[in-house]
């Protein structure tokens, strides 16, 4: 079931504190040590978020997900979507239920709060199981992006996974995805 009394905060990003940063700073770190010097400095990597999605318990951050909403291009059609990045429960933690309590909560915030049609998010094959047993769905398709250490456009194939929210799945077009930017 999780551990007790956890709150949910949505924050919008111009409303973080310093502390929240700092917070949410040291749980990336601790989430993802491969890539811990991405988010040394900054809480975020890659387009920065419009909002963040927060599972506190009483002072300590447990789980945190960026959001950031953005129109992307699939196959010829715009779409507006929730960018979905640095998905992150606490190694002491984790394996709890905390990570599909993200999800859900971002779904309600999805259809309530930040209306889109879809949440979508790129992972590597690690977390694909994950994301699945979550209820989001695997899309085959290249995605052109904005590479945010390089500055470059680049195009990959990478795992992508869509969040239904305020469309079926079949409204998902087919073809090629651009993101108009940096990934999340």
């Amino acid at each position: 079931m999780g551990p007790e009394g956890i709150e949910v905060r949505l924050v919008a990003e111009a409303d973080l504190t310093p502390e929240d940063d700092a917070a949410i700073r040291d749980l990336l770190v601790a989430a993802f040590p491969g890539v811990q010097e991405r988010f040394l400095r900054r809480s975020w990597w890659g387009s920065r978020p419009d909002h963040r999605l927060l599972l506190v318990q009483g002072e300590r951050l447990l789980g945190h997900l960026g959001v950031e909403r953005r129109v992307i291009e699939v196959g010829s059609a715009d779409l507006v979507v929730a960018g979905i990045g640095a998905v992150a429960v606490h190694p002491d933690v984790q394996r709890q239920g905390l990570g599909r309590r993200l999800i859900e909560e971002l779904l309600r915030v999805l259809l309530t709060d930040m209306p889109v049609s879809f949440g979508y998010l790129t992972t590597g094959p690690a977390d694909a199981a994950f994301y699945r047993s979550v209820g989001l769905t695997r899309i085959d398709a290249t995605v052109r992006y904005k590479d945010p250490d390089s500055g470059a456009w680049e195009v990959a194939d990478p795992l992508n996974f869509v969040l239904p929210a305020g469309s079926p799945l079949a409204a998902w077009p087919p073809g090629p995805i651009d993101l108009r930017g940096t990934p999340w």
